[in-house]
């Protein structure tokens, strides 16, 4: 029986579409990451560059009071707690 060479081809064919798909796969894949990642990444740099400078700056609330400053004497050394 002879042997078909439209099989061959297919065969061979196949091989070669296997790895195609492998490698187109990474290629794909790799771009569609980066592209979302990327813009992902500057819009968030962006927002951080607004919010730095065009954000509220309110002081966050606290129930520490500020501490007056002393001149440290010898008498204050004495009694430091």
């Amino acid at each position: 029986m002879i042997n078909n060479p439209f099989k061959t081809i297919y065969a061979y064919w196949m091989k070669f579409v296997h790895y195609w798909g492998i490698v187109n796969s990474y290629i794909i894949f790799s771009l569609i990451y980066l592209v979302f990642i990327g813009i992902y990444a500057i819009i968030n740099f962006c927002l951080k560059i607004i919010k730095i400078f065009f954000g509220a700056r309110k002081k966050p609330s606290t129930y520490w009071l500020a501490k007056k400053y002393e001149k440290p004497t010898v008498e204050i050394l004495e009694r430091q707690f």
